[in-house]
C-alpha cells in the first residue's frame, strides 16, 4: 500500500491525510482453556463434566477476512483502513456428557 499516494488522492479531495499506525491489523491473539473430569458410574457407565473458556485474556480480534467484516477500502471515508467488526471477546461453555 502506498500510504503516499493515499494521502495525495485525500488531500486532493479536501480530507486531512491519515498516519500509518491508524490503519488497523487483523492479528489474532486468543487463549483457550479446556478442563474435564470424569466420574465413574457404575459398569462402564461415566459422566464427563467439561468447562471451557475461549479468548480468556479478552483480546479484541478484528475480522478482515471470510465476507464479514473487512477493511473499509475507500481512501475517502472517514474509516479508511479500519476494520469495523470483530470476534466475542471471551466465551465460556460448559457441558455434562454421559457415556454407557
Amino acid at each position: 500500500m502506498n500510504l503516499a499516494a493515499i494521502n495525495a488522492y485525500r488531500l486532493a479531495n479536501g480530507r486531512v491525510p491519515i498516519a500509518g499506525d491508524q490503519i488497523d491489523t487483523n492479528r489474532y491473539n486468543s487463549l483457550d482453556v479446556r478442563a474435564t473430569r470424569t466420574f465413574r458410574l457404575s459398569g462402564t457407565k461415566k459422566l464427563e463434566v467439561i468447562g471451557q473458556v475461549f479468548n480468556l485474556i479478552g483480546s479484541n480480534n478484528l475480522l478482515a477476512s471470510g465476507g464479514v467484516g473487512g477493511y473499509v477500502t475507500n481512501a475517502l471515508s472517514d474509516s479508511f483502513g479500519k476494520i469495523l467488526q470483530a470476534g466475542n471477546t471471551q466465551q465460556a461453555e460448559f457441558a455434562v456428557r454421559v457415556a454407557w
